[in-house]
């Protein structure tokens, strides 16, 4: 299979950043179509705000610190004026 190799490498560093191989993350993908018996994708035309727990999850990886609410809240204010 040929995949373009930005994408690639973009997949790669994102599944290094969650402890996983490329071979596993394509392993638990296969599975879940087995198990789910179809492609588990959500195709929109629109970005969907609902990945504010992906930017929480990247906030706590990325600091060694507790966030204050304010802090939160001015981090979640700033990804969704990102997404207009």
């Amino acid at each position: 299979m040929r995949i373009d190799e930005e994408v690639k490498d973009k997949f790669e560093t994102i599944c290094k950043s969650l402890g996983l191989t490329m071979a596993s993350a394509l392993m638990m993908y296969i599975c879940e179509v087995n198990r789910e018996e179809r492609i588990p994708l959500r195709l929109s035309l629109k970005k969907d705000n609902d990945d504010i727990s992906e930017l929480l999850r990247r906030m706590a990886a990325s600091a060694p610190r507790e966030f204050t609410l304010d802090e939160i809240n001015e981090e979640i204010r700033t990804y969704r004026e990102s997404l207009k």
